[in-house]
């Protein structure tokens, strides 16, 4: 089985406070298990004011994501937010990897 864990702040000046924004909705002290891997989606300033790279460090798995200009979540939705999700379970294990970047397609 796998869990899914959400978390979401609008904090992107105070690192600090986003972290413990995000440790308190994840709980992760009686929710994370065995294996976990998080998925990450943030407007481009929590990069720039490396709250996103906090966030990242303070967790004990491996995080990857992306920049976006809008996001949702089912704790609310907005410009300039950050969103995490965790996938954790007993029975499978995760890995984070880079790729390149994706190219231009054209559709028919």
């Amino acid at each position: 089985m796998i869990d899914m864990l959400t978390a979401v702040t609008f904090e992107m000046d105070d690192a600090a406070t986003a972290v413990a924004e995000i440790a308190a909705q994840l709980e992760l002290t009686t929710k994370l298990r065995k294996n976990a891997v998080g998925i990450i989606s943030c407007y481009p300033e929590f990069l720039e004011t490396e709250v996103a790279k906090a966030i990242c460090g303070s967790l004990p798995f491996d995080v990857v994501g992306c920049t976006t200009m809008g996001n949702g979540t089912s704790a609310g939705q907005g410009q300039m937010m950050l969103s995490l999700a965790v996938l954790t379970s007993d029975e499978v294990s995760f890995s984070a990897a880079v790729s390149a970047p994706l190219g231009k397609k054209e559709y028919l």
